[in-house]
């Protein structure tokens, strides 16, 4: 790939039948993996001098599921429409007395994350809308930023082509795997629609689950917000967690015997057919 300027462009079109603006709307209309080529008559010639890097650390690990619906013909263009789930994958450093296992947070979140992937997969769910799933780092800072949910529009700048989906929601997973209380709770910041929809999910699939006290926005009631990506905090969020989580988080007791099998096995079951109707579902 090379990005080029818009002058190089035109002078590479000369003669094709095309302009600059023609592909720019033929870029909008296919798939993030779809390859539109044009036979030129212009030849070219460069030279790139470069440096191969070998194992550069990446903070942020993302798996893009594309959708399926609304590439070819943009009918409704549902493909266009991402759904994020996101799980932080670190703990808090090594303290001077103590080490934090953090099974339960966050390790539960993010295998909680993965299994309901690998389900959907398996069962050959195939979504309309398309899912973008991240394992981020948030205990440290990167470029002085520091990164959490609202980190999202920077993490989707990775690929040029992530500009052209609307932000319909974000799902956020921590400390699924125990708490001191019994149910999985649900926090959607005032989104009721998103609310509900994921306690109609757990309810289905028998999950005791208990709404947390937020503050209600009026305007995400009434307005689901701006799903721009640069702007991507606005998109309406949910959190889901167990009941009484804070009891041991970032504490040298999260350790595997604080988690609850049967608690993972409910949270991945609600979110697995939650993620499964927002994937599919506008009116829900």
């Amino acid at each position: 790939y090379l990005w080029i300027s818009e002058q190089t462009a035109i002078r590479l079109l000369t003669a094709s039948g095309y302009t600059v603006d023609m592909l720019r709307e033929k870029a909008v209309a296919h798939n993030i993996d779809q390859i539109f080529d044009i036979p030129l008559k212009t030849n070219v010639d460069m030279a790139v001098d470069g440096t191969l890097v070998e194992k550069w650390p990446i903070n942020n690990v993302i798996g893009l599921w594309p959708g399926t619906v609304g590439y070819d013909f943009c009918a409704d263009c549902l493909g266009k429409k991402l759904i994020v789930v996101m799980a932080q994958y670190d703990s808090p450093p090594v303290g001077p007395e103590d080490i934090f296992p953090a099974a339960n947070d966050n390790g539960s979140g993010v295998a909680v994350m993965l299994e309901a992937l690998r389900v959907m997969k398996e069962t050959e769910y195939q979504p309309y809308k398309s899912f973008l799933f991240v394992a981020y780092s948030g205990e440290g800072l990167d470029n002085g930023q520091r990164v959490d949910y609202t980190y999202i529009s920077k993490i989707l700048q990775a690929n040029s082509a992530f500009s052209n989906f609307e932000i319909e929601a974000i799902v956020l997973l921590r400390s699924v795997g125990g708490g001191a209380g019994e149910r999985l709770e649900i926090s959607a910041g005032g989104s009721l629609r998103l609310a509900e929809l994921f306690e109609k999910a757990a309810k289905r699939m028998g999950v005791d689950t208990v709404r947390s006290a937020d503050p209600i926005d009026i305007s995400v009631i009434y307005d689901e917000g701006n799903y721009t990506l640069e702007s991507s905090q606005e998109a309406p969020l949910v959190r889901l967690y167990r009941e009484g989580w804070e009891e041991r988080s970032r504490r040298a007791t999260d350790t595997l015997e604080y988690i609850s099998a049967d608690a993972l096995e409910e949270a991945g079951r609600a979110l697995s057919l939650s993620l499964m109707i927002l994937g599919r579902e506008t009116d829900y």
